[in-house]
């Protein structure tokens, strides 16, 4: 099993373009994250009886303090 995941080649590109609009399979790749985070956290933050509208304005807080935080990280 290892071995057959060992020799997967990696894709010729790591974009696509969409007219002048070029999108990164990272970014699609992070997006889903961020949308399978949020969903799986309000879920289980609504089940032990919080206010889903309360964790969606600390959540969206948080996504863009994270994004901004990891690209000053990554320009300095």
């Amino acid at each position: 099993m290892i071995i057959a995941l060992l020799s997967i080649p990696s894709p010729p590109s790591n974009a696509f373009d969409i007219g002048p609009l070029v999108v990164h399979y990272y970014g699609i790749l992070m997006g889903v994250a961020v949308l399978v985070g949020f969903a799986i956290t309000t879920r289980r933050y609504e089940r032990f009886g919080g206010d889903p509208q309360q964790l969606e304005r600390i959540l969206l807080w948080a996504i863009a303090i994270g994004f901004l935080g990891a690209r000053l990280a990554f320009i300095s």
